[in-house]
C-alpha cells in the first residue's frame, strides 16, 4: 500500500484565518517532495459535518457525495448515500480532471498517460457503465441529467450530449473546440467552433457570434439555459479580452480588461 500520514494539528490559534500548510516528505535517497494546501479555519457552531470520506471529495448534492479512493493499482469513484450508507463504485485508471454527481449516478473525466489520453465515465444506477474515449478531459461538463464531451480527433472534434436518465447520446456539433463548452440543466448546449459561439437547443443550432476569426475570437461560453456568457478577444495571444452576454437577441459587453475569462 502507498505510505500515508495521519496526524492531528492544532489550528485553534488561527480561527477565522486562512492557513497555509506545507508537508514535506524525504525518502531513503534524501529526495524531497513538498505539497502545499490552504486550509480555512472556522470554529463556528453553525458548521456541522455532513459526510466523511477516506479519499478525496469531488462533489456533494443533498444527501449524496462523490469521492475517489485508491484501490490497488486503480482508483474507485464512490457515490455514497450519506443517510443510508449505501454506495456504488466505479473502478477507473488515470487522474480525475472533472467530476460531478447526476440525479442517478455520476460522471467524470480522467487524464491518461497513454492513448486515448482522456476518457469519460458515466455511471447510472441500475445500468451498465458508459465510457467514451475523449480528445480532451476538460471537454466534459455536467448539469442536471445532461453530460457533454468531445471525441477524436485531437484539437476539435464531435461534441456529444448524453442524457443520464434515458441513456440517449446525441451529436451536437462536428468540430467543436475541445475544452470549455457548457450545458444547462434544460439541455441547452453552448460551444465554440473556432472561433464563434453556438447554442444547441431542442435540435436546432443558433450561431450567436459572426466575427471574422482573423480579427476576433469568441470562446469558452457558459449558459444557465437562458443567457450565454462568453469571452471575446483578438486572435491568440493578444491582450484586449472582453466578457460578453447574449440574452437571446442582443450581445452586451459586460467587462473589458487586459485578459478575462468568464469561468
Amino acid at each position: 500500500p502507498a505510505p500515508s500520514l495521519d496526524v492531528d494539528v492544532n489550528l485553534e490559534p488561527y480561527d477565522g484565518q486562512a492557513v497555509i500548510l506545507q508537508i514535506m516528505a524525504r525518502d531513503s535517497r534524501n529526495q524531497t517532495a513538498i505539497v502545499t494546501r490552504t486550509v480555512y479555519v472556522e470554529s463556528s457552531t453553525r458548521l456541522q459535518p455532513v459526510a466523511t470520506t477516506t479519499g478525496v471529495a469531488l462533489d456533494f448534492q443533498s444527501t449524496r457525495m462523490l469521492s475517489s479512493i485508491a484501490a490497488g493499482a486503480d482508483t474507485l469513484a464512490i457515490v455514497q448515500d450519506i443517510q443510508s450508507g449505501a454506495a456504488d463504485s466505479i473502478r477507473y485508471s488515470g487522474k480525475i480532471v472533472r467530476a460531478a454527481l447526476t440525479p442517478n449516478g455520476a460522471a467524470f473525466s480522467v487524464g491518461l498517460s497513454s492513448a486515448p489520453y482522456a476518457r469519460a465515465y458515466i455511471g447510472r444506477e441500475g445500468h451498465s457503465l458508459v465510457t467514451r474515449a475523449l480528445n480532451s478531459a476538460t471537454s466534459l461538463a455536467v448539469s442536471g441529467t445532461f453530460v457533454i464531451y468531445t471525441t477524436d480527433p485531437i484539437g476539435r472534434g464531435p461534441l456529444w450530449r448524453f442524457n443520464t436518465i434515458t441513456g440517449s447520446e446525441e451529436q451536437v456539433a462536428t468540430g467543436a473546440g475541445n475544452t470549455e463548452n457548457d450545458v444547462a440543466a434544460n439541455g441547452d448546449v453552448v460551444y465554440w467552433e473556432p472561433y464563434n459561439v453556438f447554442r444547441y437547443r431542442q435540435g436546432a443550432t443558433t450561431q450567436i457570434t459572426n466575427d471574422d476569426n482573423t480579427t476576433r475570437w469568441n470562446t469558452y461560453p457558459l449558459t444557465d439555459g437562458t443567457n450565454v456568457v462568453f469571452r471575446r478577444h483578438p486572435p491568440c495571444c493578444t491582450p484586449g479580452h472582453e466578457i460578453a452576454l447574449y440574452d437571446g437577441s442582443t450581445i452586451t459587453t459586460l467587462a473589458s480588461v487586459g485578459r478575462a475569462d468568464p469561468r
